[in-house]
């Protein structure tokens, strides 16, 4: 994160399946506020999932796929792309691994 300081904000696994969209569940606090994460860091473990940040769901043949054997981790930056990300597995059981952060400008 070139250019910036941030605070890790904890770890989450999510379990994608093909039958519905998940979202990230640590960004909201029980009273539905936000725990001030606008940065994520994610990994798939194996498989492949498909994946929209508009708040929209994905389907298992529609949104941009993400692999297990891409080489790079998929950076989320923003409070409105944390909230509207949804992901699905195309086939069978995928797991995410996220890291989340409070980064700002140095």
């Amino acid at each position: 994160m070139y250019g910036r300081a941030a605070t890790n904000l904890g770890y989450d696994r999510i379990v994608l399946t093909a039958a519905g969209a998940s979202g990230l569940p640590f960004i909201a606090n029980a009273t539905g506020g936000q725990l001030g994460a606008n940065a994520a860091l994610i990994r798939i473990e194996s498989g492949e999932a498909r994946f929209l940040m508009d708040g929209s769901s994905p389907t298992t043949t529609g949104g941009f796929p993400i692999f297990a054997t891409d080489t790079a981790p998929l950076w989320l930056w923003g409070n409105g792309i944390l909230r509207n990300f949804q992901a699905i597995s195309t086939s069978g059981t995928v797991t995410l691994d996220v890291l989340y952060f409070a980064a700002g400008m140095m």
